[in-house]
């Protein structure tokens, strides 16, 4: 075969690395410590939350203790008023 003519030669550029090619060993490093944290401090948290339950429900039952003395006091209150009301007037009738 002989040379060819009229053809350009075309060197291949050096390819440079991406942004994201260069930096993503760090994220992957990063990520690894985020998801590794994650995982150890999963059980105290776990406990924590726990606890905290336990008061919310605890303060969750004493509001309905506490709103059911209410009712009954109120309940109290009206047959009181309707007693009042009611010999009030066979008082009056007589």
């Amino acid at each position: 075969m002989g040379e060819l003519q009229n053809v350009e030669k075309i060197e291949q550029q050096v390819h440079e690395k991406t942004w994201f090619k260069r930096h993503c060993p760090t994220f992957a490093a990063v990520g690894t410590a985020v998801v590794g944290s994650m995982a150890i401090t999963q059980s105290a948290n776990a406990a924590l939350a726990a606890t905290i339950l336990e008061a919310i429900t605890g303060e969750i039952t004493a509001v309905g203790n506490s709103q059911e003395a209410i009712y009954g006091l109120l309940v109290i209150v009206l047959i009181g008023f309707l007693v009042w009301r009611y010999s009030k007037r066979t008082v009056n009738s007589g």
